[in-house]
């Protein structure tokens, strides 16, 4: 087992998100802010704005009319949902060149990752949750950690993961044997580094254990269940020869959601799916 102590010192060094993060955030905590400052901070990126507007444009936020402007786009989602959209997009260019291993594939951890964001917005929906904007980030990133051990400890975490799928032991399992710590704390700490809001850091936390407070649980349930429905339709990770575990049953208390429902779902999920990642990742 490595020291703990000894890993974490790397996390420091592990990158911050783009400057376009801060001055949204700073702009979106001064409640004199408009849409047009919002708008106009987004805009001095064009590659994020051109994201923007195809992601707003897609089945994933249901807009009945296209949207052709910045302004319009922060219009219809609101602040904290156009914020979410460009950590999503800073996250995954942030990484796009980080070294892969033979046992795990950026491109498929990314593709897995946006099914569970994407699931998990849909889900939330489904449920009749009103306010989904954290949803689809709280899916992008809840297995953030685990860049974290590629980036710093390459090697040893290919053949970490080598040795977890050959004899089908828990990824998380594998890195506290190893590591002392896991990508599910180390993800954690990475929210915390972002200064995103504490509602990230608990899906992070929790989405395997689901120990969750009530007013938490939803979007919670949502990331886990979604992280589940996307092994199981193949999206993304598909290299893993672990056996697909079954949800945990208080997921069906919280979101109660029946089997019509979520077969329902599921042409929605890879519609929306594939458009997000060829917003996302491919472009």
């Amino acid at each position: 087992m490595m020291n703990v102590e000894k890993i974490l010192e790397n996390l420091d060094e592990f990158p911050t998100l783009p400057t376009i993060y801060s001055n949204l955030l700073e702009c979106i905590s001064n409640p004199r802010s408009t849409v047009n400052d919002v708008a106009q901070i987004i805009s001095k990126d064009q590659s994020a704005a051109l994201k923007v507007l195809k992601s707003v444009n897609s089945p994933l936020y249901g807009v009945s009319k296209k949207v052709e402007t910045i302004k319009d786009a922060v219009f219809h989602l609101g602040f904290n949902e156009i914020k979410n959209l460009v950590v999503a997009l800073s996250v995954v260019s942030t990484f796009k060149n980080l070294k892969p291993t033979k046992n795990f594939s950026l491109l498929e951890f990314w593709k897995h990752s946006v099914a569970a964001g994407v699931t998990s917005k849909l889900l939330g929906v489904a449920s009749g949750e009103k306010n989904t904007e954290n949803y689809f980030l709280a899916g992008v990133i809840h297995d953030i950690g685990k860049l974290f051990f590629v980036q710093f400890f390459n090697e040893e975490y290919d053949n970490l993961l080598d040795h977890a799928n050959q004899n089908n032991i828990e990824i998380t399992d594998a890195e506290m044997n190893y590591f002392g710590i896991n990508h599910i704390k180390i993800g954690e700490k990475i929210a915390i580094k972002w200064q995103l809001p504490d509602i990230f850091r608990l899906v992070i936390k929790h989405y395997h254990d689901l120990e969750y407070s009530n007013g938490n649980s939803m979007i919670i349930a949502s990331v886990s269940l979604a992280e589940y429905i996307a092994k199981l339709l193949g999206l993304g990770l598909r290299n893993t020869r672990r056996t697909i575990l079954r949800p945990n049953p208080k997921i069906w208390e919280v979101l109660k959601l029946n089997k019509g429902q979520l077969l329902e779902l599921y042409p929605k999920i890879i519609e929306n799916y594939n458009q997000s990642i060829q917003i996302l990742i491919v472009n």
